[in-house]
């Protein structure tokens, strides 16, 4: 996959051929990562959704979420603590800078 491939008519011709957009990015890790991503999204959404019908304004970072629905007895210290993973991995994910792209 090449960034040119995700690009309108627009954007592809602000990117000169033969440069970063044509470079071959291995679609395997990209699939890893945004599965780490949307799992984040959908954990802290559903929080965000538990949080508002128990009249709680939700956090704005998933971490932040998965501690205040813990704290007040929404998920217990498995679901707990799996959040906060899928929270990291999202993050790393995001973040990872030993990836090459």
């Amino acid at each position: 996959m090449t960034l040119r491939a995700l690009l309108d008519a627009r954007q592809n011709s602000a990117f000169a051929e033969g440069g970063v957009a044509d470079i071959e990015v291995p679609m395997a890790e990209v699939d890893r990562r945004l599965a780490a991503m949307q799992r984040g999204l959908v954990a802290h959404d559903a929080l965000k959704q538990r949080l508002q019908q128990v009249g709680v304004t939700p956090p704005d970072k998933l971490a932040d979420a998965a501690w205040k629905a813990h704290e007040l007895g929404l998920v217990g210290e498995r679901e707990r603590r799996n959040l906060l993973f899928f929270n990291r991995e999202a993050n790393r994910a995001k973040h990872d800078h030993a990836l090459p792209f």
